[in-house]
């Protein structure tokens, strides 16, 4: 079945010719929506102007860093945010603008077999981190149902606004028991969202609870299963990595857990 009229393809992040060289594909299963910086070379965008199944959210200024949270994940979730409230759609998928997907098939079908999900590729998938981290997902690939993503950054922003997020950042290399990862906020405040609570609520839910909740509204698939695709990070200690799909060469092997550590 087709789901394109449902669905919208968020590709957040500044300007990269990665993603916009994949839009053709993109369009295939959704209306795209590029969220990204003023600051960005605009010229890349001369060819989507014009293109009706192509919106363009250029985003004037990035929101002051602050002691809470100084480095690129308020800048990965104000784009995604913006680029959200800029949909009119069911369901978004979102994906970083410094990596592709060629095929969304395997994932839009998976999300809906039960659409009260949040899907997501595996990533960096750790499910629950006791006293680390809780619904650690994977957020280079995801798709759920637009409103309560969307309404989940807006939590995350008023939190933050209101000097109430719970996260204390520590550079690399240093003690970082106090770090929340940019993929347990998406994951927490997307369960803040479907459950009207708050952030410190959830956080005081009972280990059963948390397993129950994890199980109940996230599931993630192998990457692999996205035709071809291009997938970056850098972070510690490994560094920064790309990893370009070619058959039987190059392909994520794996680094997921679904488990308590």
């Amino acid at each position: 079945m087709n789901y394109r009229k449902d669905i919208d393809i968020v590709i957040q992040g500044p300007l990269n010719k990665t993603s916009l060289q994949n839009i053709g594909r993109y369009k295939e299963f959704g209306t795209v929506i590029i969220s990204h910086w003023a600051k960005d070379d605009l010229t890349l965008l001369d060819e989507f102007i014009d293109d009706i199944d192509v919106k363009i959210v250029t985003i004037p200024d990035v929101y002051a860093a602050s002691s809470l949270v100084p480095d690129y994940r308020l800048h990965q979730w104000q784009t995604t945010h913006e680029g959200l409230k800029a949909s009119t759609k069911k369901y978004c998928v979102k994906v970083r603008s410094d990596e592709y997907y060629t095929d969304l098939s395997a994932l839009i079908e998976r999300f809906i077999l039960d659409d009260d999900k949040m899907v997501t590729g595996n990533v960096f998938w750790k499910g629950l981190q006791p006293g680390v981290s809780n619904f650690h997902i994977c957020d280079h690939i995801m798709i759920c149902k637009r409103d309560h993503f969307c309404n989940s950054l807006t939590i995350l922003f008023q939190d933050i606004a209101k000097g109430r997020l719970p996260m204390v950042w520590s550079p690399p290399g240093t003690e970082r028991e106090n770090h929340i990862p940019s993929e347990s906020v998406f994951g927490s405040y997307y369960l803040c969202s479907k459950l009207g609570v708050t952030f410190e609520q959830l956080e005081k839910k009972k280990k059963r609870e948390l397993k129950e909740l994890l199980t109940k509204y996230f599931d993630y698939l192998d990457v692999n299963l996205f035709g071809d695709y291009k997938i970056c990070w850098n972070s510690p200690p490994d560094g920064g990595q790309n990893i370009v799909f070619r058959p039987g060469v190059d392909c994520y092997k794996g680094q997921t857990r679904n488990k308590e550590e």
